[in-house]
């Protein structure tokens, strides 16, 4: 009886990480699809395709496109919340902090996931199902990421407020550098405004 039971819960953990693994796909395969095609090239039946799983699958675990593409946004900014631990950090010299937390947010914002990440806030602007479905997980997304901000640069005399609005100067940044890639600029020249992003942070954060 009890080898029995152990089989089955086997069985059921093993769907269970199969399961996992399909609506991981999916949700890779929907930014992949957005990346190269734009919005107006994706479809479900394309992200099934790509996923290498039947509609019917994609459905399974998405009910509705918004749902998907929801998930797929929420996978980018998953993306970029710090891989290094707030201590670990801390323990880091400024310009060397500066350099991993810019590093971070640039594997993500510098890549084509983040194309995937435009196409789907565009969409999210005039759809207010998929706005009612990120707006107040990003939110608190934001706030979160705040508040680990504050936390990493404890040490720096400006006010709160004011480090709060030099992570927003960051991302206007990095956003803006993204564009640039995406229209075709020459690398060394966004390699250089990110360099001058670094240093521009490491003065606002020393209070200089």
């Amino acid at each position: 009886m009890q080898k029995m039971e152990s089989e089955t819960a086997s069985i059921r953990e093993l769907k269970q990480d199969r399961s996992i693994d399909t609506r991981a796909r999916l949700v890779q395969a929907a930014i992949q699809v957005l990346s190269e095609l734009g919005y107006a090239g994706f479809s479900t039946m394309r992200v099934a395709k790509a996923a290498g799983v039947s509609r019917g699958a994609l459905q399974y675990h998405f009910e509705s496109r918004e749902s998907l593409l929801s998930a797929a946004r929420l996978r980018l900014a998953e993306a970029m919340s710090e891989k290094l631990a707030i201590s670990v950090l801390n323990s880091m010299p400024l310009p060397e902090r500066v350099d991993a937390i810019v590093d971070n947010y640039w594997e993500v914002i510098g890549s084509t996931g983040y194309i995937a990440a435009l196409e789907i806030r565009l969409y999210e602007r005039f759809n207010r199902s998929l706005h009612e479905l990120m707006a107040g997980t990003f939110e608190q997304i934001s706030r979160t990421r705040d508040q680990s901000w504050i936390r990493i640069f404890s040490d720096s005399p400006l006010p709160t407020e004011d480090l709060i609005l030099l992570r927003r100067f960051m991302l206007d940044g990095l956003r803006g550098a993204a564009l640039r890639q995406l229209e075709g600029d020459d690398p060394k020249s966004i390699e250089g405004s990110l360099k001058l992003l670094r240093q521009t942070l490491v003065t606002k954060l020393s209070g200089n």
